[in-house]
C-alpha cells in the first residue's frame, strides 16, 4: 500500500510545481501575445466622431450650443433690425447665450459626477 505524502513532501510538491511554472516559456509568451494582438485591435479602432462627442464634458457643450444660439440670433437680430445698436447688443446676447450654456452643462457634468458617487 503507497504511503501517503508528509506535509513536509507536500510543500516541497507545491514549492516545485511554482518553479516549473515560473520558468515556463510559454506563459511570457502568451503574455506578449495577448499584449500585442490588444495594440493592434487599439490601434484598429476606428475614429468616430459621435464617440469623441459623447466624450467631450458637458460644459464645453453647454458652451458650443450657447454660441450657436447667440450666433443665430445675432445673425438674424441684425439683418431684421436696422440700428447702430443692434450689434453691440446682439454680441452682449451671444456673450450671454455662452454662459448660459456653460452654466448649464456644468450643471449637468455635477449631476453625473453625483451619480458616479452614488453607484
Amino acid at each position: 500500500m503507497p504511503e501517503e505524502p508528509t506535509e513536509e513532501q507536500k510543500r516541497l510538491m507545491r514549492l516545485r510545481d511554482r518553479q516549473v511554472t515560473a520558468r515556463d516559456p510559454l506563459v511570457k509568451n502568451r503574455k506578449f501575445n495577448q499584449q500585442a494582438a490588444e495594440r493592434e485591435r487599439q490601434r484598429d479602432k476606428r475614429f468616430s466622431l459621435a464617440e469623441a462627442w459623447s466624450i467631450l464634458p458637458h460644459i464645453f457643450k453647454g458652451g458650443l450650443y450657447g454660441l450657436i444660439v447667440g450666433l443665430l440670433l445675432l445673425g438674424l437680430v441684425t439683418k431684421a433690425w436696422i440700428s447702430p445698436w443692434a450689434l453691440p447688443l446682439m454680441l452682449a446676447v451671444t456673450l450671454i447665450c455662452v454662459i448660459v450654456g456653460v452654466i448649464i452643462g456644468q450643471a449637468l457634468d455635477l449631476r453625473d459626477n453625483i451619480k458616479k458617487q452614488i453607484k
